[in-house]
């Protein structure tokens, strides 16, 4: 093998040892007639080596490399995430990590040839054994954009930098364009996540602390339900109001799982549902729970969600089961000691529920109240939780239909006339309806994922890597993964920004040591380490 091909992909095999083996195996099926494939390299005037492309233009500079390398790095203004469009001789990377250590980067180019030829013809080998650089050769958008939801951590990483070699985006011009749409759509997603983190990020971890002491003395048993039967996942759309008759009139026919939101609804109509999904963080979420549970009921909650719930369901008698969404905290703890794994990512209890009824078993399903829409004007069935409290709040200034409206109009809706009415959609009530159509359920729950939680012994564990990471490993590994979302809401109440440019080690690393050491008072405050 090739020397240089051979110490580049030695390095490359330190981080991403599966791209290393694609690059050795593609290698021998490279042709000189790819137009992606660098052709070799030139010397530029002050003795680097320069890689060129099959018309023998240059990627740098050919008189200085590295100092075209510094006047692209000042044009960032300071520490942030980076990625690159193009690698070359590494140059701009060199620079960029040189004049800002704590940042990372992503670094693509324009396909597996076009990365295959530089390895043959110049040593980046310390670029590809760099922990902080992810190299990638398909500018795909699947690639692009599972790279970036993975990498790209705001309240860790700062700003967001795309850095283009001008040479190479304007040899790879319809590959950069594509490329800066790829990357345009998955931040818009990680801006989204990101807004729902800062909101949430510290009640998501009080809650989980409050919740996990709570499933060390009350965390049910697997619920034993006749799978034969349809499962009816119960939403509170207006659609719910139509089912309830034939609900009521067929109760012995299904398996009811209620949505927090709709348990009210059906509780009204003298329906009781077999199971209670909840998920919401919120402390108007505690509304749900002002009726009392039946004895009978299983409430499933995930381990996130508002604990007077839980706490509202287990003084009822109601069997109360943790489970463990998509929070990095709750999927730690449930490495440590099993929690019933639920689908919480899509945000909405409907897609929970019904992930709740496939892991149980059932493979039938109705979906009544589904509506994700506001269906003629109207937000949500007669008797949710919203119905009591705008109905006690209304009076002749603000009645009821006001503050409905409030609800509906909170944020830009699209108009939908459907005959008998206007319906109102928003894109978050689309998102929910595309995470609903596209849903399918692969887990199953089984009798050893329901046992008492050892809440004690993992806290003083959790604790003690906390610590360690406070110490040494930063925000990039082991516990405090966890915290990712903490750190969001810490940037979101800040009470002092620092300066990006000045003080670029608060603006990363003492920025996250601050969100450890609020994350280990908050374990402090609400759990019982001994």
């Amino acid at each position: 093998m090739n020397p240089i091909l051979a110490k580049n992909l030695a390095a490359l095999e330190t981080v991403n040892s599966p791209f290393a083996r694609r690059i050795a195996n593609r290698r021998d099926r490279d042709t000189e007639e790819n137009p992606f494939r660098y052709s070799g390299i030139v010397t530029a005037k002050n003795g680097s080596p320069v890689p060129v492309f099959q018309d023998g233009s240059s990627i740098h500079s050919l008189f200085n490399p590295e100092r075209e390398a510094r006047q692209l790095v000042e044009t960032l203004k300071g520490p942030c995430f980076a990625f690159f469009a193009g690698l070359g001789g590494a140059y701009h990377i060199r620079e960029f990590l040189s004049r800002y250590p704590a940042s990372a980067c992503i670094v693509a180019e324009a396909g597996l040839c076009a990365i295959t030829s530089l390895l043959e013809a110049i040593d980046l080998s310390d670029i590809l054994a760099d922990s902080r650089v992810t190299v990638i050769a398909d500018c795909s958008e699947d690639a692009v954009t599972t790279l970036l939801l993975e990498r790209y951590v705001p309240s860790i990483c700062g700003n967001f930098c795309l850095v283009p070699i001008r040479a190479w985006q304007v040899r790879n011009a319809r590959i950069y364009d594509d490329l800066a749409r790829w990357i345009n759509v998955a931040l818009k997603r990680i801006s989204a996540d990101y807004s729902v983190q800062a909101h949430f990020g510290k009640i998501w971890f009080r809650n989980c602390a409050l919740n996990l002491e709570l499933a060390s003395r009350a965390q049910g048993t697997m619920p034993v339900l006749d799978t034969g039967k349809i499962a009816v996942i119960a939403a509170a759309g207006p659609g719910l109001e139509d089912a309830l008759v034939r609900l009521k009139r067929e109760r012995n026919d299904f398996v009811i799982f209620a949505t927090d939101t709709a348990w009210n609804t059906l509780a009204d109509s003298g329906i009781i549902p077999d199971i209670m999904v909840s998920i919401d963080a919120q402390a108007i979420s505690a509304s749900h729970a002002m009726r009392p549970f039946d004895p009978g009921m299983t409430v499933i909650l995930d381990i996130c969600g508002n604990p007077v719930i839980a706490r509202r369901a287990h003084e009822c008698g109601a069997h109360v089961v943790f489970t463990a969404g998509s929070h990095p905290l709750a999927r730690y703890a449930a490495s440590f000691s099993p929690l019933p794994p639920l689908e919480t990512s899509s945000g909405t209890v409907t897609v929970a529920a019904l992930d709740a009824a496939v892991s149980l078993g059932f493979t039938r399903f109705e979906i009544p109240g589904s509506d994700f829409a506001y269906v003629n004007g109207k937000p949500y069935a007669r008797g949710t939780y919203l119905a009591h409290a705008f109905g006690g709040n209304s009076n002749r200034v603000l009645p009821a239909e006001s503050l409905y409206a409030t609800l509906m109009f909170r944020t830009p809706v699209k108009r939908m006339d459907s005959g008998g009415g206007i319906t109102y959609s928003t894109d978050t009530l689309e998102r929910y309806s595309v995470a609903l159509g596209n849903f399918r359920g692969q887990s199953r729950w089984s009798p050893g994922d329901f046992k008492l939680f050892p809440s004690k012994d993992f806290f003083r564990e959790y604790r003690e890597g906390l610590q360690r990471a406070l110490l040494h490993e930063g925000g990039k590994s082991g516990a405090s993964v966890t915290i990712l979302p903490l750190a969001a809401w810490c940037e979101k109440h800040r009470s002092r920004k620092p300066c990006m440019e000045t003080e670029p080690a608060l603006a990363s690393a003492e920025r996250f040591a601050d969100v450890i050491k609020l994350a280990l008072e908050l374990i402090a405050g609400y759990t019982v380490v001994s």
